[in-house]
């Protein structure tokens, strides 16, 4: 599965997929909720079951900043200096390093 959240299309030499017999898949969730909105909406409603049902956890959080750092927040994702989610809290004051 390729992604990308923003930014240039990553480029990947098909080549490298050949040579170790791989499949590669792209995927656009706004295209695809633009053309297949309920089986988009099906499909959430099957990964939010199986949350509750304990199948799926939560991604690792890296680091949570208040909404008064969001700026701070971005500047560290585009600099790669996370591994992990980062979080902008709006609801409450919260610092680095509390995950």
């Amino acid at each position: 599965m390729i992604g990308f959240a923003a930014g240039r299309i990553p480029a990947i030499p098909a080549n490298l997929a050949l040579l170790k017999g791989a499949s590669m898949v792209g995927a656009n969730l706004l295209e695809a909720q633009r053309l297949e909105p309920e089986r988009m909406a099906a499909n959430c409603k099957e990964l939010m079951a199986l949350f509750a049902a304990g199948e799926l956890s939560v991604p690792p959080i890296a680091c949570r900043y208040p909404l008064a750092e969001a700026a701070e927040a971005i500047r560290t994702v585009a600099a790669g200096k996370t591994a992990g989610r980062v979080v902008i809290d709006v609801s409450a004051a919260s610092s680095k390093g509390d995950a």
